[in-house]
């Protein structure tokens, strides 16, 4: 598993071709970086590296099969919606 914090879409695709599991973190869903990823956490850099930083400290863990294209639908949907309220 390789962390990509940064936007870097021709980094992603490179090790996604190599064969490795890369996790990014992107404000837009919608970015190459995203959407080429293995798991796409839709955030701010340094807020999401400090609640994975304590998710792994504490040893949580979930395990199974992760989505990225219904995350990022997720996250598009969320985005959508608070849109709306404006």
């Amino acid at each position: 598993m390789v962390l990509v914090p940064l936007e870097d879409g021709d980094r992603c695709e490179a090790l996604v071709a190599a064969g490795k599991q890369v996790l990014v973190i992107d404000l837009n869903p919608l970015s190459r970086t995203s959407m080429t990823a293995t798991v796409t956490i839709v955030d701010e850099v340094s807020r999401a590296s400090s609640k994975l930083l304590d998710q792994v400290v504490a040893g949580e863990r979930e395990s199974g099969y992760w989505d990225n294209v219904a995350a990022l639908n997720a996250a598009l949907d969320i985005i959508s919606d608070a849109s709306v309220d404006v």
